[in-house]
C-alpha cells in the first residue's frame, strides 16, 4: 500500500514538475517578445519598435501599401465615404511603417563567477543591526551564512569584480532585493546592477557610434549577467520580520559573511565587511515588468532548490 502511495504522489511530483518546466519556457518566450518587440507612444502618435534585423521586410511592406495607395485611384467605391476611409486607413498604415524604430541589440557582459558555484554552501541569511561606538544610530547589517571560508573569498571576490574593487558600493553597482512572495517566505538576490557606471558607459559609446550613421535607430541594451538567490523560509525565530519594519529605503547596509558554527553568529574576519547602497525589500505584488528582479525571482521561484525546513518545502507539499 505505501509503495502504491509513494509511486502516486512521485508520479504527481514528476506532472506538477514538467508542468512548470513548460509554463516556464512560455513565459521566457513572451518575455522575450515583449522586450523586442513593442508599440511605444511617441507624443500622439505610436511607433513600432523592432530588431534591425526585420529592415529589409519593413521597406518591403512600405512598397506594398504605396502601391496599394496608387493603386487605389482606379478602384470604384460604392461610396465617397468607403473611398475615404479606406485611403485614410492606407495612409495611417504607411505612416505607421514609415516612423518604425529599429534596434541594435548590444550585448554587455559583467563579470561571472571563475568558480563552481556550490548552492549547498550557501545555507541561508542572516539580519541584524549593529551598534558601532560614538554613533547615534544602528547599522543595518545583512549577512550570507556560508559552510566554506574559501567559498566565501569566491563571493567576496565576484562582488569585488562587480563594484571595481572597492568595499564601499557608493556607485550602487550591486544590487540586493528581497523579494517576499508569502507571509513565511521571500527570495534573496543578488548581482550586478544593470544600470552601473561601466555599463552605461558601454551603452553610451555604442549609442553614439550608431548616431553617425542613424539618428533614428536605438541601441537594444542586453546583458550576460549572474544572479545569486535563494529561497529562505521566515522561521518563528528570524528576525526578518523586525529588520523590515526598522529598515527605511535608501539606508545602506552593512554586508558581511558569517562561517560555522551559525548557533554563534561571527563574521569572517579575513572578508572585510561591504557597503552596499542599492538595497530593497519588496512585496511580490509590488514589482513590475521594468523591475530586473521581476523576472529573476522566476527561477527560484518554481524549480529553485529549497533551503528552508523541510516541512516547509512546497515542492514536497504539493
Amino acid at each position: 500500500m505505501n509503495r502504491v502511495n509513494d509511486f502516486s504522489v512521485n508520479y504527481k511530483m514528476t506532472l506538477y514538475s514538467k508542468y512548470r518546466h513548460i509554463r516556464r519556457r512560455i513565459t521566457l518566450f513572451f518575455n522575450r517578445i515583449r522586450a523586442r518587440y513593442q508599440i511605444r507612444k511617441d507624443g500622439k502618435f505610436f511607433r513600432i519598435v523592432i530588431p534591425n534585423q526585420h529592415r529589409k521586410k519593413v521597406r518591403f511592406l512600405k512598397y506594398i501599401f504605396t502601391a496599394i495607395g496608387l493603386l487605389s485611384a482606379f478602384i470604384a467605391f460604392d461610396s465617397i465615404w468607403i473611398a475615404f476611409l479606406f485611403g485614410l486607413a492606407v495612409y495611417l498604415i504607411t505612416l505607421l511603417i514609415e516612423k518604425t524604430i529599429f534596434t541594435h541589440p548590444t550585448m554587455f557582459i559583467h563579470a561571472l563567477p571563475d568558480f563552481e558555484v556550490d548552492t549547498n554552501k550557501w545555507v541561508g541569511v542572516g539580519f541584524g543591526y549593529a551598534t558601532p561606538p560614538n554613533r547615534e544610530y544602528d547599522i543595518p547589517l545583512v549577512s550570507m551564512m556560508i559552510t566554506d571560508l574559501d567559498y566565501a573569498k569566491k563571493i567576496a571576490n565576484l562582488f569585488l569584480q562587480w563594484t571595481g574593487n572597492s568595499y564601499k558600493d557608493e556607485d550602487g553597482n550591486v544590487q540586493i532585493r528581497i523579494i517576499v512572495v508569502k507571509p513565511d517566505e521571500y527570495i534573496f538576490l543578488c548581482y550586478p546592477n544593470p544600470k552601473r557606471p561601466i555599463a552605461s558607459s558601454f551603452f553610451e559609446k555604442a549609442k553614439q557610434e550608431l548616431r553617425k550613421t542613424s539618428l533614428e535607430d536605438e541601441v537594444a541594451e542586453e546583458h550576460i549577467t549572474f544572479v545569486l538567490g535563494k529561497r529562505c523560509a521566515v522561521g518563528q525565530t528570524s528576525y526578518f520580520p523586525d529588520f523590515r519594519r526598522r529598515y527605511r529605503d535608501g539606508v545602506p547596509v552593512a554586508f558581511e559573511f558569517i562561517l560555522p558554527p551559525f548557533e554563534n553568529p561571527q563574521p569572517a574576519r579575513e572578508i572585510p565587511t561591504f557597503v552596499f547602497f542599492d538595497f530593497s525589500i519588496k512585496d511580490k505584488a509590488e514589482l513590475t515588468r521594468k523591475d530586473f528582479a521581476y523576472g529573476a525571482i522566476y527561477s527560484f521561484e518554481h524549480g529553485g532548490e529549497w533551503q528552508g525546513p523541510k516541512n516547509l518545502n512546497p515542492d514536497k507539499n504539493t
